[in-house]
Formats: structure tokens, sequence, C-alpha cells
């Protein structure tokens, strides 16, 4: 009985003295999306063709981060994108019946596979693969499957919480053959546990 006990209190000892050794190794994150100009825009569009803009778009990412080597992380998550769509049509003069611009809700979910590496405190770069799908059907191409994302930027730590502002670029739907290309500003807050 005393063996149990003592065993007992032994692993209790040994699993919180290791707990309370372990470094940080998990992140999660959240980030808004600011962005720049005409932003997002679809590339490989044809001269005289149908014309897209996604008007007052909104982006967010929540990521999750795991340390694998000092200063080395695996990065995955959900990024949101979406907002309204408008497909612009050319109309030839004197066509009739006109063609009038099409508004539509556009939303693509993506989930980022990056690799990240920290140089030093401060700053950061972090790229990979999208795997990518596209929650509703428009006029536009649909951007589901395949993308790349990467980024780089600067981020200051205090306590177990961690603060960032980072340039982003995507490149969604790349087998879709006109592909979105969305650059953005990002800023966000995470959480070391």
């Amino acid at each position: 009985m005393r063996t149990k006990l003592f065993r007992s209190f032994a692993l209790l000892f040994l699993i919180i003295s290791g707990l309370s050794q372990a470094q940080q190794k998990n992140q999660i994150r959240f980030s808004y999306n600011f962005f720049v100009e005409d932003q997002p825009i679809f590339l490989n569009t044809e001269d005289g063709g149908d014309g897209y803009h996604i008007g007052s778009p909104i982006a967010f990412d929540l990521h999750y981060l795991r340390e694998l080597e000092k200063n080395f992380f695996i990065e995955t998550g959900i990024d949101y994108l979406g907002k309204r769509i408008i497909t612009s049509h050319t109309n030839i003069p004197r066509q009739i019946p006109k063609i009038d611009d099409i508004k539509e809700d556009f939303h693509l979910l993506s989930i980022p596979v990056y690799a990240r590496y920290h140089f030093g405190k401060y700053f950061f770069a972090s790229g990979g693969a999208l795997l990518e799908a596209q929650l509703n059907r428009t006029t536009a191409p649909n951007q589901s499957g395949l993308g790349l994302g990467a980024t780089a930027g600067a981020q200051y730590s205090y306590s177990d919480f961690i603060f960032s502002v980072n340039p982003s670029a995507k490149l969604h739907g790349l087998l879709s053959g006109k592909s979105l290309f969305a650059f953005t500003i990002q800023a966000g807050v995470g959480y070391k546990f």
C-alpha cells in the first residue's frame, strides 16, 4: 500500500515538475486583414471580358501554431474572405437588352498549411499552401482548390500575449484559371500556452 502511494506521489511530482519546466510551444492567433486599394483582384482576365470587383471585403484569420524546433513552427487554422462580388459585363453600343452588373455574396474559407520561422524576438516569415473551399456559387470563377500564401512581419510579446503587424499576400484558386489575388495588412493578437 505504501509503495503504491509513494509511486503515485512520485509520478504526480514528476508530472508537475515537468509541466512547470516545459516551454510554451503552442500559440493561437487572431488577425484582422486591412485591404490595400482595390484588393482583392482577379488575375488572368480577358480584355473585353467580364470584370470582377469585390466591394468592401472583410477578411480575418484564426491560426494555431506549434513550435517544432527553436524558432521553427508549423502553422494552420482557418482564413475567411468574403463580402459582395460585382460582375460587370462589357456592353456593345446599342445592345438590346443591356446586361446589368450582377451583385452576389462571395464567401471563401481557406485552411493554411504554413511553415513559420522567427528571426530573433521581433520578426517572422511564413508561407505555404492554402486548401480552399468557396462556400457559394457566383458568376465569377470558382476559387475552391489550392492556393498559396506568404507573409513576413513584426511581433511583440508581452507576458503570454503576442501582438503582430504584417503584410500578407494570398493567391487563391490556382486551378481555376482566373486566380483571386489579395494583398492585405494584418493586425493580430495571440496567446502562448
